[in-house]
């Protein structure tokens, strides 16, 4: 899933589990430690 960072505008692609049902316009939040994401 290709994902907007709210703050500055980048765009990246993450992984996102099976369990979250998450689409385009949808906002999620996700942590981000040593250069790795996870959806919370």
């Amino acid at each position: 899933m290709q994902v907007m960072d709210l703050e500055t505008y980048d765009t990246f692609t993450m992984r996102v589990p099976d369990d979250v049902d998450a689409s385009a316009d949808d906002e999620i939040e996700f942590l981000e430690y040593e250069s790795q994401r996870k959806v919370v």
